[in-house]
């Protein structure tokens, strides 16, 4: 594993379960993670610490990830850049 990068990532995911797969198989991985439930959670949390990569879940509670990039976006436009993101969704 030389060589990886270890990445900060905040992961806002509704359901406890996967957030605490997911942030336990990323930190073996070597990255660094916080967990949040909720779409508001979410923002609180990029306006006081720098990520480098969001995990949003689109089925959120409060708000919803897609609302969550639209706000994101809107930061962008005035404070400059955002941390990269990836949105997923349960499968049906």
């Amino acid at each position: 594993m030389g060589g990886q990068v270890s990445v900060h990532i905040l992961v806002a995911e509704g359901n406890d379960f996967n957030a605490q797969l997911l942030a336990e198989l990323l930190v073996r991985r070597g990255h660094r993670v916080e967990l949040v439930r909720d779409g508001e959670s979410a923002l609180r949390r990029v306006a006081e610490q720098r990520f480098q990569l969001l995990l949003l879940d689109i089925h959120m509670p409060l708000l919803d990830g897609f609302h969550v990039i639209h706000a994101l976006r809107e930061t962008e436009r005035t404070q400059g850049e955002i941390p990269e993101w990836i949105a997923s969704r349960k499968s049906a």
